[in-house]
């Protein structure tokens, strides 16, 4: 069984979204974060993601061109009337509703051997962690210092990972 890890990414200063969930100012360039080496060897090793609601919402419930091409077990109190658009031989959409251990469990059985990536705000990894069911966390600094303020300076890419003592 693999690894169920908690993937965050935020500006040197701390940014991860705005008051009201936008993470577009981490991501200016998008597609240049998606071919890196570091995002692509995430994608190789997941083998289904976890996804809060939340991140669910912001994708408008469009994953069609989603750079995780898993399972994804999306955490929510209401499953939504409308078909996730997007979906594929791969990439399927299961909303669960039991709570966060058995996406966990779902999304591990899905996952085979392969980790499990945890993405979609504080709330879905603090439920995460409270049950104990994080084996590491990754968080990305990406690409500009300053998102919080209006200077802003490019700085290159980089990772930081932590095993979770059992």
């Amino acid at each position: 069984m693999g690894n169920v890890i908690i993937g965050a990414t935020l500006s040197l200063d701390g940014f991860m979204n705005d008051r009201h969930g936008d993470v577009s100012r981490l991501y200016p360039d998008l597609p240049a974060l998606r071919s890196t080496a570091m995002l692509q060897e995430e994608i190789r090793m997941t083998g289904a993601v976890v996804m809060g609601r939340r991140a669910y919402d912001m994708a408008e419930g469009d994953l069609t061109d989603y750079e995780y091409q898993v399972p994804i077990f999306v955490l929510t109190h209401h499953i939504p009337e409308q078909v996730a658009k997007g979906q594929n031989d791969q990439l399927t959409v299961t909303f669960v509703t039991d709570g966060i251990q058995s996406a966990i469990e779902k999304a591990q059985a899905a996952a085979g051997d392969k980790q499990v990536m945890v993405i979609g705000g504080a709330n879905t990894a603090q439920q995460c962690l409270r049950a104990g069911l994080v084996d590491e966390i990754h968080i990305w600094n990406w690409k500009e210092r300053g998102c919080s303020s209006p200077r802003r300076e490019p700085i290159c890419g980089s990772a930081w990972s932590s095993k979770i003592p059992t």
